[in-house]
């Protein structure tokens, strides 16, 4: 007899070429039999031990019996030179107690007055793994658009999840070692474990600030994944945050009696004190226009054209400087009445 079970898949195990099988995964066996003696062999027995995680079915002829671990044929009978051939399917187990499990499993076959047994036997042996055997763990993707803003500018922030993904992570560092892990936690409650295409993160990052006192920073924005198989795998790409101060106006030519106030706009790199002034053309200054705290990034303040007396400042050309931390800049304006 011939005992033989046919997987998809061999591999190398100890050195060996052996039939390999992920759990949860089908493959079936054959059992061939021959009767080689010169006489009609009679009561013909057939059985089959079932290895453990194992599950039969399909039986091709169907068995006399199905007990426990044992299947078991009845034949009547056997001409000289006869062949006969079994097969069946088998299902590994979607849990294996250990990886890789090795699957025995033997055969053997009897007659009646049988004067050679010296080849009524033989086992074949498949081994199971778990699917994580075969699994290759990939990397998770980040980009980010753009790689340089100045500070409250938006980020665009893309990732790319590998196959296998059960959970996912952004978390973004900033140069002091703070950590924002909650930036994309509403999108990933969203849209779940979506792997093998780009995921653009909505709300864009708008959190760019500075956290020293340098003029430019790094943050750098993390993903992290966590696939089926328990590979935890990161990814960081960096933003470069500049200090983005800066302040104009919104007009060079102010009409104070026809017109809105003067709109004073500047930007800051973090909430901070500002001063406003005005200075006439030689450099005399006239009047503190405002001093207080300011929010990080654009800042509006609006001014008349008067003193805080109520004194209206005549037609001439001026200068208006803001001042705050590092930023120094000044503006010439035309006040016209």
């Amino acid at each position: 007899m011939n005992y033989t079970a046919q997987t998809d898949t061999t591999v190398s195990y100890n050195g060996q070429s052996v039939q390999a099988v992920l759990e949860g995964g089908t493959y079936s066996y054959k059992i061939d039999v021959t009767n080689t003696g010169p006489d009609t062999a009679r009561g013909v027995k057939l059985w089959a031990i079932r290895p453990d995680s194992v599950e039969w079915r399909h039986f091709i002829p169907a068995p006399e019996t199905v007990k426990s671990d044992t299947v078991r044929w009845l034949f009547d009978k056997m001409a000289p030179g006869q062949a006969m051939e079994v097969t069946f399917d088998a299902e590994v187990s979607r849990t294996l107690p250990v990886s890789p499990a090795k699957l025995f499993s033997k055969a053997q076959v009897q007659a009646n007055a049988d004067t050679n047994q010296t080849n009524n036997t033989d086992s074949t042996v498949v081994f199971a793994f778990n699917t994580c055997a075969f699994f290759t763990p990939e990397m998770p993707q980040i980009k980010v658009n753009p790689g340089f803003v100045d500070v409250g500018d938006s980020v665009d922030v893309r990732v790319r999840l590998p196959k296998g993904v059960v959970s996912w992570d952004v978390r973004v560092i900033y140069v002091n070692g703070q950590v924002d892990s909650s930036y994309a936690d509403a999108f990933i409650n969203r849209t779940g474990n979506v792997s093998d295409q780009w995921l653009d993160l909505q709300p864009a990052f708008t959190n760019t600030r500075l956290v020293t006192k340098a003029f430019q920073e790094v943050i750098l924005f993390e993903v992290r994944s966590v696939d089926r198989c328990g590979n935890i795998k990161t990814a960081r790409v960096q933003v470069f945050v500049r200090s983005g101060n800066d302040c104009f106006l919104d007009r060079n030519v102010f009409q104070a009696e026809n017109s809105l106030p003067l709109g004073i706009k500047f930007k800051l790199s973090s909430n901070r004190k500002a001063q406003i002034d005005l200075y006439d053309i030689s450099g005399y200054h006239i009047m503190k226009i405002v001093e207080g705290n300011f929010s990080a990034g654009w800042n509006t303040y609006r001014w008349d054209g008067t003193m805080h007396n109520g004194k209206k400042i005549g037609s001439g050309v001026y200068i208006i400087t803001v001042k705050s931390g590092h930023l120094m800049c000044w503006k010439k304006v035309i006040l016209v009445r």
